[in-house]
This record gives structure tokens, C-alpha cells and sequence, in this order.
């Protein structure tokens, strides 16, 4: 029990050792149970877990969506591609992104709105990066998905 807690205890980020019940953390994790289980989201354990508190919020609502996103602007060349891939790990969504053919950048984000909304917020807020316009829908969410991917054409 106390090795569990020492993991959840909120230390400033990356100034104290890392719990030796954590396999090195390439970077920080927000400190709430989302960006916990996001990091555990490979180990044998955590899958129950990670259902609980991505499918709930603390209303008990179902809040998993995924949304299809087109991005028009200066999104190609400027690294999007990779920015989009660490802000959706950061922030523990899956889906995928790529550019088209048009100049355009599409992508497919799967999490909580909130989530999503950071990972936008993260892109919007890149200093290459200009987003002209964003067009988006929902669609089907995909429950066995577990990780996010740059797609090459």
C-alpha cells in the first residue's frame, strides 16, 4: 500500500526522484489519474483502472469521443505532425494524424472532451504552427484503440 501511494504522491514536476515503482518517466505527467494511467496504460494492471476513470467522469457520465479533425493553414513542414503526436500522448488520447494532399492536416483524437481540448489548445498555441481553420466532427469511438500514430502517406 505505501509503494502504490509514494507513486501518487503530487511532488513538484521532475525535481524529485523518480518512486523506484516507476520504470523511468521520459517526461513529466499531469499530476491527476488520468496522466497516471495513461503512463501504466502498457502494464498487465491497469487496464480496469483505466477503464474506471477515462470512460467516467466524477458525474459518473459516459465521456470517452472521438472527433475527426481537418486542420487548414501552416500545418505542413512545421512539425504539426510530431506536436500533435506529444500533446496526445501528454494528455493520454489515442487516434492518429497525417497530412494530405491539399496542404491540409487530418487527424483523429479519441478521449475526454476535455482532453481533446487540450491537446487543440497545445497545437493553437505551437509557434509554427498556424491554424487558419478547423473543421470537426464526431464519430464512432474505438475501445481497443491504445496509442497514437503519425500516419506517412
Amino acid at each position: 500500500m505505501i509503494l502504490i501511494l509514494c507513486c501518487l504522491l503530487p511532488t513538484p514536476c521532475c525535481l524529485s526522484p523518480i518512486p523506484r515503482c516507476l520504470p523511468p518517466i521520459p517526461r513529466c505527467l499531469p499530476l491527476d489519474f488520468s496522466g497516471f494511467l495513461c503512463y501504466l496504460r502498457d502494464t498487465k494492471f491497469s487496464f480496469r483502472l483505466q477503464q474506471f476513470f477515462f470512460d467516467f467522469d466524477s458525474s459518473g457520465v459516459d465521456t470517452m469521443i472521438r472527433q475527426h479533425l481537418i486542420f487548414y493553414g501552416v500545418v505542413q513542414g512545421v512539425g504539426f505532425r510530431w506536436r500533435a503526436m506529444q500533446a496526445a500522448k501528454l494528455y493520454c488520447c489515442t487516434g492518429w494524424v497525417r497530412n494530405d494532399w491539399d496542404g491540409s492536416v487530418s487527424m483523429e483524437l479519441q478521449g475526454s472532451r476535455e482532453q481533446i481540448e487540450k491537446v487543440l489548445t497545445a497545437l493553437r498555441s505551437s509557434r509554427y504552427i498556424r491554424i487558419d481553420l478547423l473543421v470537426n466532427w464526431d464519430i464512432p469511438t474505438l475501445p481497443e484503440e491504445r496509442g497514437f500514430d503519425v500516419d506517412y502517406l
